[in-house]
């Protein structure tokens, strides 16, 4: 893996489908070139701000694109990043869209040496955060860095998270599968990574683990792949503008009211 000296530098970890299967349902934002063209800008955007930062970057692709991307990516940014190929998700169609992005998760873990880095963010591939500078930054004392939410359920948000890589691994490790939402859950089976995410979260707390919340709300630009509605739009900012600084008293009055 790039970067996998001692020097153990941060690593930005984007995953990514570029190929939606035809019968997938869940994804509404499924045609080729648009959702190309989300990855390959949020390629560039990321590239810059690891180069600039002193942090490594990789993209995970898991529908057989990774050459696609190869191509159409301008030369000066191939440099800036590693693409990693993964299986091609045979899983989605029947467990719902997480099933493909915690499958591109486990590849990683069981598949390169993420323990050379000191902390390891996870980014939906087709989205950048522009407020990352402010956001993207641990203390060197939390285990889990992630957005807790408490409204309309209390669930942790996974479209940016970070972990120190053996607790990524612990993550990545977990024999569960999911479900679509409207079948019953089974022992291990969640309806969705947040689902799985805040049960795993939870259950590192009560082993005496350690997870904060960002110190402000992270802005996200592209589209979302389930609605295919825009993410950043005018209205979007305005909230976060209004909101952000009151981020830490709202991120306190939220960990006095978790279960």
């Amino acid at each position: 893996m790039r970067n996998s000296s001692a020097s153990k530098s941060e690593l930005i970890v984007m995953t990514s489908t570029v190929i939606v299967p035809v019968i997938n349902t869940d994804v509404m934002r499924n045609n080729l070139e648009s959702r190309l063209n989300d990855v390959l800008r949020a390629i560039k955007s990321w590239a810059l701000f690891t180069e600039k930062t002193s942090r490594s970057l990789v993209l995970i692709e898991n529908s057989g694109s990774v050459k696609l991307i190869y191509k159409y990516l301008p030369s000066e940014y191939r440099r800036k990043i590693m693409l990693i190929e993964a299986p091609e998700d045979t899983k989605s169609t029947e467990q719902g869209i997480s099933a493909g992005e915690y499958g591109m998760i486990q590849f990683l873990i069981k598949n390169y040496d993420i323990k050379n880095h000191s902390f390891i963010w996870k980014i939906s591939g087709r989205n950048y955060c522009p407020n990352a500078r402010k956001i993207i930054s641990w203390d060197g004392n939390a285990d889990i860095v992630a957005t807790r939410n408490s409204s309309p359920a209390h669930f942790v948000n996974t479209r940016l998270f970070g972990m120190k890589p053996e607790v990524l691994k612990e993550f990545g490790e977990g024999n569960i599968c999911f479900s679509r939402k409207d079948e019953t859950d089974r022992g291990k089976c969640f309806s969705s990574m947040e689902h799985y995410m805040t049960q795993f979260v939870l259950d590192q707390e009560v082993r005496g683990r350690r997870q904060v919340d960002f110190v402000k709300i992270p802005r996200f630009t592209g589209f979302s792949g389930s609605t295919n509605k825009i993410i950043d739009s005018k209205k979007r900012r305005l909230f976060l503008i209004l909101l952000n600084p009151f981020r830490r008293l709202i991120v306190k009055l939220l960990a006095g009211n978790t279960p």
